[in-house]
């Protein structure tokens, strides 16, 4: 009994030895770099940010902004541990160290690129290496991520539009419109598969409205047809159906919907 309970004393000891050790390392992301200069730590950080080490590169850096956080790094170091954060797929902290960066320094000479990537981090958010690797349609479930990816985009292309990265953010842009659109559609189909016509004609009204010119406005405008017949809306469905056979001549539904 004795031995048992000595075995059990050294558990817990060694247990909160390594919780303490744990919880210090948390609390002091520069701790095992006290000694060293600024710009050591920095050089270090980039040498293995360039390696593709990235945790390794993004406790160089978040130990610059813990030790000398108004020295000649600091601005650089945050977001340089944004980035790495993001490529080591931590999303929480790269999103947390990019929303520090565009805090601290709004008028920074990487404020463009805080943004992209600011955006870019939410995109993965919502679209994990699960989802990418198996296919997974990530639009059935909360976009929220993706709508404020969206902003970013919008922000650095309405105030940075000869940014290197504006290109980019535009055809995103139009990419998370796109997928929006699809969320939308997915939503009005499931209330026309449970017969609450008037529901799904709304939800698709929403998509003609507000996400024209995206693929789902094909498919839209023929569930509009199908619940507007629904509700004997004979007007309204050959309303919705003369728009698609205008705009969509070699439709697929049209045949469905003759």
């Amino acid at each position: 009994m004795k031995k048992l309970k000595l075995i059990l004393l050294a558990s817990i000891v060694g247990l909160c030895a390594l919780i303490s050790a744990c919880s210090t390392s948390d609390e002091d992301p520069g701790a095992k770099f006290h000694g060293q200069s600024e710009a050591k730590i920095y050089q270090d950080g980039k040498k293995a940010m360039l390696k593709g080490d990235y945790e390794d590169a993004a406790a160089h850096f978040a130990a610059i902004n813990a030790d000398y956080p108004f020295g000649k790094f600091a601005q650089q170091s945050r977001l340089n541990a944004a980035y790495c954060y993001y490529k080591n797929n931590n999303n929480a902290s790269a999103l947390a160290a990019a929303n520090n960066y565009i805090r601290l320094y709004p008028r920074g000479a990487h404020i463009d690129y805080a943004y992209y990537l600011r955006g870019m981090i939410q995109v993965s958010v919502n679209r994990g290496p699960i989802e990418t690797f198996f296919g997974v349609d990530f639009t059935k479930r909360d976009l929220s991520s993706l709508k404020a990816a969206f902003i970013d985009f919008d922000h650095l292309v309405r105030l940075h539009p000869h940014s290197h990265y504006a290109a980019d953010a535009r055809a995103r842009m139009i990419y998370i419109r796109n997928q929006l659109a699809k969320q939308e559609l997915h939503i009005a189909q499931f209330y026309y598969d449970r017969a609450a016509y008037v529901a799904a004609i709304n939800r698709a009204n929403t998509i003609i409205t507000q996400y024209q010119q995206t693929p789902v406005v094909e498919p839209t405008l023929a569930l509009l047809v199908k619940a507007n017949r629904k509700l004997n809306l004979t007007k309204d469905a050959d309303e919705n159906l003369s728009i698609l056979q205008l705009n969509f001549p070699n439709s697929k539904y049209l045949k469905k919907l003759s």
